[in-house]
């Protein structure tokens, strides 16, 4: 058809001599132009030239330098993820460390039953079962058995059960925890006060107070409070010095209610 544009062909006299960029366009599968016209649709957008990447750079090589191939940029030494940040740890205590209680309250939990509870937090730590020739001791509230106490029916002698070890004292005796010779003794507030406690010494330096709340001669079972002394105390260690010092002070209770009822015959003889 005369005088309309020939589209999808070439214009006469394409390409002009004085615009070779046109034939460079053609040959990248532009359209052409006629006398700066588009025919057709045009030329597509100019494509862009990227640079060549990949997806994500490769880590560094051992020498810090990028691989040929991929944009230089100005490399710094590789840090890992999170590098800047400060590592945070669980706190970290000696193996088989147990946080051991400053003062342990001991309380009447039952007519025969004991507990011994950590004045701080309120948690029980011990529960005791008395018996006419042996107590027995659990942790926490009637938990597993962690040691017990038998007194001799002759004799002032109390054998221990701690944990692995076991021991025969009357006031004093050889540690079977590592805390050397231990011995307990009664000391009183005032020359003229009946009312008193228990010390316990370690190696002659005190370790703890046992304080009680009628005093060490008396005929009842009482309650009272102990108070930790020696610092860096274990767990069996606390075990032995609970256990040994509740022992001594019942068998302090049932030399007084001998010493009662023998004073009492004498009266009824004489």
């Amino acid at each position: 058809m005369s005088g309309q544009p020939n589209f999808g062909q070439p214009a006469p006299g394409w390409p002009y001599p004085h615009q070779p960029h046109q034939q460079q366009r053609l040959q990248h599968g532009a359209y052409p132009y006629v006398d700066g016209h588009a025919m057709g649709y045009g030329p597509p957008p100019p494509q862009q030239q990227w640079q060549s990447y990949n997806q994500y750079p490769p880590p560094p090589a051992p020498n810090g330098v990028m691989p040929q191939g991929h944009h230089q940029i100005p490399q710094l030494p590789y840090r890992p993820p999170f590098a800047d940040r400060a590592p945070v740890y669980p706190p970290i205590f000696p193996q088989n460390q147990t946080l051991i209680p400053r003062v342990l309250a001991v309380q009447k939990s039952g007519s025969k039953s004991y507990t011994l509870v950590n004045i701080d937090n309120g948690q029980v730590f011990y529960s005791v079962h008395f018996s006419s020739t042996r107590i027995q001791f659990s942790r926490f509230v009637n938990g597993p058995q962690c040691g017990s106490a038998k007194f001799h029916t002759f004799s002032k002698k109390i054998d221990l059960e701690i944990g692995n070890g076991h021991v025969t004292f009357k006031d004093e005796f050889q540690s079977t925890t590592g805390q050397g010779f231990l011995r307990w003794n009664k000391k009183y507030d005032s020359w003229l006060s009946g009312r008193g406690h228990l010390a316990l010494e370690s190696d002659g330096y005190k370790a703890a107070i046992y304080h009680l709340d009628k005093g060490p001669d008396h005929h009842d079972r009482q309650g009272g409070r102990f108070e930790i002394l020696k610092q860096g105390l274990n767990q069996a260690q606390l075990d032995e010095v609970v256990i040994s010092g509740i022992a001594y002070l019942e068998q302090r209770k049932t030399q007084a209610q001998a010493g009662i009822a023998n004073a009492i015959d004498t009266v009824m003889t004489a």
